[in-house]
């Protein structure tokens, strides 16, 4: 019997609940840098992870746009970032092309 990933996420959400999945989502969307840029990409990272591991419907512009909130938005949108990798190489470095 062949089950796709979507298939095998779906039941394992109806068995167990998504409580992870939507209070990473919240946590996610709620995050604010605080401490180092470090700091918040790896909470960022840590996030966009579980969240990706309980759906799939999410793209890259969906995590970059939401990284990229806040006081960094000035500095790293007008480079235009398509992925979250670039948007912290961005703020590593603002004076790199985008």
């Amino acid at each position: 019997m062949h089950i796709t990933w979507l298939s095998f996420c779906l039941v394992v959400e109806r068995e167990f609940g998504n409580d992870d999945y939507r209070t990473s989502l919240t946590e996610l969307i709620a995050l604010k840098q605080i401490g180092t840029m470090e700091d918040y990409t790896t909470q960022f990272q840590a996030l966009k992870f579980d969240i990706t591991m309980h759906s799939c419907h999410y793209d890259d512009q969906f995590f970059t746009s939401h990284y990229i909130s806040g006081e960094i938005r000035a500095v790293v949108e007008p480079q235009m970032p398509t992925i979250v990798n670039r948007a912290s190489t961005i703020t590593k470095n603002p004076t790199t092309n985008g």
